[in-house]
Order: C-alpha cells, then sequence, then structure tokens
C-alpha cells in the first residue's frame, strides 16, 4: 500500500452479535483480532510513514446487515444495546489512547437505524473521551442518512464520516458512460455533502466508496450477468475523486 502512494490505513477489528433480536456485542476468539496485533499493525504501518484510522465494527454472526440493528418504540432493549456498545467502543479508546500512532478513532460504522439516537450517540461519543482518548473521532454513515443525522455537531466529533458509496449515475443514462457523464452524475450527492458541512459546522471525511469491475456498475442497480468492465470500474473511481478532490469543504 506504501508503495502504491497511501498514506493512510484503516484498521476494522470485529465485534459480533447473533441476531438482531440480540443486545448483546461481544468479541470473537476466533474472529476478532487480538489487541497486540492491532499494535503491532498500527506500529508497522507507522514505521513505513501511513498513519492509521482504527474503525471498530459490529457485525451479525447471522449474515444480517448491522445497518437494520433497530428495537422501534422498546426504550429498555435500546438501552441495553447502546450500553453493550459503549463498553464495546471504550475498549478500543482505551487501545487508541495508549497508541499515539493512532490517529483517528471511528466510532460508530454504518448503523443506519440508530442514527436517529441523538441522545445515545452523544452518550457513546462522551464514553469515547471519559475513556482519556483525546485523538480525531468520526462516526461513519451510510449514503442514505448522512444528511439526517442531529448530532454531527457534537463537541466530541470531529469529522463527518460519509460512506459514500453513491453510484454515479452517468448523466445523461447510459451504459457506456464518459468520465464527463459520470461526474455530472456525482454532482447532486456532493453538494448534499457540502451542505451537511456547512450546516453542522465541521468537515466531512469520506472513509469509503466502492465500485465493482462489472458493466453497469455505474448504475447502482443489480446487473445480471455479471461481465467484467475494468475501463467503468476505473472511470467510476476517477470521477469520484474528481467530484471532490481539493475542496475546501471536505477534510
Amino acid at each position: 500500500l506504501r508503495k502504491l502512494g497511501a498514506d493512510m490505513v484503516c484498521i476494522t477489528p470485529t465485534w459480533y452479535m447473533p441476531n438482531l433480536n440480540s443486545t448483546a456485542i461481544a468479541l470473537s476468539e476466533d474472529d476478532t483480532p487480538t489487541d497486540e496485533s492491532i499494535n503491532h499493525a498500527v506500529n508497522y504501518a507507522n514505521s513505513l510513514g501511513m498513519k492509521t484510522m482504527l474503525k471498530p465494527l459490529v457485525d451479525l454472526s447471522d449474515g444480517e446487515w448491522r445497518g437494520n440493528i433497530d428495537f422501534g418504540v422498546d426504550e429498555a432493549r435500546w438501552n441495553q444495546w447502546f450500553n453493550s456498545y459503549k463498553n464495546f467502543i471504550a475498549h478500543y479508546a482505551v487501545l487508541a489512547k495508549n497508541n499515539p500512532n493512532v490517529e483517528v478513532l471511528c466510532v460508530g460504522y454504518d448503523l443506519a437505524l440508530t442514527d436517529t439516537r441523538t441522545t445515545n450517540w452523544d452518550d457513546v461519543i462522551q464514553r469515547v473521551r471519559t475513556e482519556g482518548y483525546t485523538g480525531k473521532t468520526t462516526y461513519l454513515a451510510n449514503p442514505q442518512t448522512f444528511n439526517t443525522i442531529m448530532w454531527w455537531n457534537n463537541s466530541n466529533l470531529d469529522y463527518i464520516g460519509v460512506k459514500a458509496d453513491f453510484p454515479p449515475i452517468a448523466e445523461p443514462i447510459t451504459n457506456t458512460p464518459t468520465l464527463q457523464d459520470l461526474e455530472n452524475g456525482l454532482q447532486w450527492p456532493f453538494s448534499q455533502i457540502e451542505a451537511t458541512s456547512t450546516a453542522n459546522g465541521n468537515k466531512p471525511v469520506i472513509v469509503e466508496f466502492l465500485f465493482k469491475s462489472i458493466d453497469g456498475v455505474n448504475t447502482g442497480a443489480p446487473v445480471t450477468p455479471e461481465i467484467v468492465d475494468l475501463q467503468e470500474q476505473a472511470d467510476c473511481y476517477h470521477a469520484t475523486f474528481n467530484s471532490c478532490w481539493g475542496k475546501t469543504w471536505l477534510k
């Protein structure tokens, strides 16, 4: 990665819930990396001249999407889940506090149906600071919910995090888009990121975007059969970079 020019890496240790009905989050002896291995990776990246974002992740053992975690009007279960979540994120806040080579801690990732829980997320972010972590923080929001979150301006949260998996739907719509067609299609989603930044007074970071190497990937729709198209994939990446690179509102 360093030889390719990367100057920052994202390390993602994962804890698990059995299913969507569970309120308990726990490490897996088989699948959760040890703290020692995380520290080794962070320090090795630093030795190569790269910074590190630590992005702890909650996943579901049965394969359900974490974005569907939702306890409806059951406040008791919401509080149980967030208490478990705070213990999970506090573990990595302490690790980040004790390793100065962790530059950024992501306090949550793509938990879309929890995003309306402003008080609970304020408590999560406060818990990170209570553990003594003083570095930079972000939350990585789903592309469908980032502009509706009401707690972006929390004083303990440094950056708006965006999972910018916006399909660069070509304008005009075509299966053989030019780079300019793709950039036209990205104007609206990136204007929404800018507006969210302006409204909340802190700068976004785009932590993730990805495009499969298939024909029609720019449409965002399922494609069958999947036909390899390396050029369209490359064009989608280039269009995304061109749409946000150098913007003063973007961290």
